[in-house]
């Protein structure tokens, strides 16, 4: 790495250009074609009339909603109750498709690679007439694919909410936007033999019981009930005093425009380690009830990437950076609204002196509000703009990395992590934003310690850093209903082990009580971001979330032993300077052959690994089939 351009040196500040800029190679002849930005977009007029309807209604007297004047009620639960619409019993779904047989696997024309051998069929001697038969029933699949796929195309997202890559994976409640974009994402990535080889994060579903999220009637149930009830005051009180909505009589509201409900969202906000930071009560506004064309139209907003983190981390300790953290209190009401949204009052609130005249008034909102469907949105192109403002430019590799000439900033919805050799102008591009015409609002952490649940400590010898996340590992391990003081450990102190994880498709059936997924879900975030050490054995046991069975929840067990011994682990950075980008990779052949079944297919699949480094620090790794 002595002749390579990346190569890490002393006060070399613009090396993060090299990752987040990215430079054209002069070398390769092919021409270059434009990116089309979100910002080249042309917006959505809207017509006249809807703007008439949106139009609001000037000099109505109307009461506010002021911190004093909102109490409890007395039966908050029947409020929530009168206001919800009737909803009709679930049906149960079916689908009357299902998966073509691996066997049907067809070899693209211009692949170098030899055919799949067919282990199914390989050998045997069929007559004229059974190759015949087999022909006339190649072409009715064919036919019934076709038409298939034709009235798929036809029906669009009608079908997209019900189908599943098999009959089995149908939920038995309504089918939702989150079940659709999951089943087509696994369709995507599934292997011949029908097991996953990546798993969307919306498919992983946590207990109920180990998370710290309630709905209303969730935290009336609560121990601490109180402490969530004084944040439910707080945050009425802040939207009110930021003038968030008003407060206006029912029969001012347009007849054509429907209210949408108002929801309570509360949380045990915790450190790293455990303990509670503080009760947070959400008010959120019921997005699903929006109608798209109406009251909102584009709802993408990014998030950022787990290798920006890793990489500006290292950076900053390379070049001895200074760092701060900022936290926008009430973010995306802090961005407005395009389109008027009219809501009910939430649960457990009422006007003070209107009794039960409050249900005739609604709030008009004025801002952004938490839940709508392009809140996020316009909290992000409000972001962004103010820094595109200030000189920033938006990273290519990375949207929510913004780069200037002194500093470097990284956005995380409403947390943002500020970068910088000079302190003098972390302080200036602050007081920017705070004394701005876009009046935003937020607080200082300081020196970033924690971020997105991860520990960052610093060791000893203050020459590198760690990376730990050792309160997921124990929401793990109690899932998993271990006792660190009588649970053992690992066998060979390993997360995973020989025979390899197979289908097992006549093995018998798990037997623990804690959700398969859940487990899945957090051991794919722990091995994303701070234990790459159970990659490969989450990895297999992700493989099989559809259709589990004893084996694989004894390898999940597994890899719960291996985290209790080494709990308070984490990965540890040491950048080296005389290193630059390096990459290396590694893959078996058809590793489960030698204990696997020889007439499976999936006995004869490779798992690749690889890790990509920096300075000598790991920055992005994976291991897959």
């Amino acid at each position: 790495m002595d002749n390579s351009r990346e190569r890490n040196v002393e006060g070399f500040y613009d090396i993060t250009k090299t990752w987040f800029e990215g430079e054209a190679d002069v070398t390769v002849d092919a021409p270059t074609f434009p990116i089309m930005r979100s910002s080249d977009l042309q917006p959505i007029a809207t017509r006249e009339e809807d703007a008439a309807v949106a139009t609001p209604i000037e000099n109505a007297a109307t009461p506010s909603l002021a911190a004093a004047e909102i109490v409890a009620a007395a039966n908050p639960i029947d409020d929530v109750a009168s206001l919800l619409p009737a909803v009709p019993p679930t049906e149960n779904i079916t689908s009357k498709y299902s998966t073509s047989s691996p066997t049907e696997a067809v070899v693209e024309m211009n692949s170098d690679m030899p055919p799949m051998v067919d282990l199914a069929t390989a050998g045997l001697r069929n007559s004229p007439r059974i190759a015949a038969q087999n022909t006339a029933s190649a072409h009715a699949s064919w036919f019934t694919s076709n038409t298939i796929m034709k009235c798929f195309c036809v029906l669009g997202s009608p079908l997209t909410s019900c189908w599943s890559p098999k009959p089995s994976n149908l939920h038995d409640h309504v089918q939702t936007l989150v079940f659709a974009t999951v089943n087509s994402f696994q369709s995507a990535h599934m292997n011949f033999d029908n097991t996953l080889n990546v798993l969307h994060p919306m498919a992983l579903l946590v207990d109920a019981g180990n998370n710290d999220t309630y709905t209303f009637c969730q935290m009336l149930k609560q121990t601490d009930a109180a402490e969530f009830i004084k944040a439910m005051i707080k945050e009425a009180d802040d939207h009110e005093t930021r003038d968030h909505w008003e407060v206006v009589p029912r029969w001012q509201k347009p007849l054509d425009v429907k209210t949408i409900l108002a929801i309570w969202s509360f949380k045990r906000k915790r450190f790293p380690d455990g303990r509670i930071n503080k009760w947070k009560a959400r008010l959120c506004a019921h997005g699903g009830m929006q109608t798209y064309g109406v009251n909102y139209w584009e709802t993408y907003a990014p998030t950022v990437n787990w290798i920006s983190v890793r990489f500006l981390l290292i950076v900053a300790q390379v070049l001895n950076l200074n760092t701060q953290a900022i936290d926008f209190v009430l973010a995306f009401p802090q961005a407005d609204l395009d389109v008027p949204v009219y809501m009910e009052l939430p649960a457990g609130m009422e006007l003070t002196g209107y009794g039960n005249r409050s249900n005739n008034y609604v709030l008009r909102l004025k801002r952004n509000l938490y839940g709508l469907k392009n809140a996020s949105m316009n909290w992000h192109a409000k972001l962004k703009t103010a820094l595109e403002d200030r000189d920033f430019v938006e990273s290519l590799s990375d949207p929510c990395v913004f780069i200037s000439e002194k500093v470097i900033v990284l956005v995380y919805v409403d947390d943002v992590i500020i970068i910088s050799k000079d302190a003098l102008a972390i302080e200036e591009f602050v007081k920017s934003l705070k004394d701005g015409p876009e009046n935003f609002d937020f607080t200082h952490e300081g020196s970033f310690e924690a971020y997105l649940g991860v520990e960052i400590s610093q060791l000893p010898d203050n020459k590198g850093f760690q990376l730990s996340q050792p309160f997921l590992i124990e929401r793990i391990i109690q899932a998993l209903g271990f006792d660190s003081a009588t649970t053992k450990g690992a066998r060979d102190n390993t997360p995973a082990g020989y025979p390899l994880l197979s289908k097992d498709d006549s093995g018998p059936e798990p037997k623990a009580n804690w959700k398969y997924r859940g487990l899945i879900g957090m051991l794919g975030y722990l091995q994303g971001t701070t234990r790459p050490d159970i990659a490969m054995a989450t990895h297999q046991c992700a493989r099989f979330s559809n259709y589990p069975k004893l084996l694989h929840e004894r390898a999940v067990k597994r890899i719960g032993r291996y985290l209790l011994d080494t709990h308070d682990k984490g990965i540890i950075y040491q950048p080296d300077i005389s290193r630059g980008l390096e990459c290396f990779v590694d893959a078996d052949f058809a590793g489960g052959w030698k204990d696997g079944n020889h007439s499976s297919p999936e006995s004869v699949l490779s798992r690749t690994g690889y890790v990509i480094m920096y300075a000598g620090c790991p920055i992005t790794w994976g291991s897959k089939m």
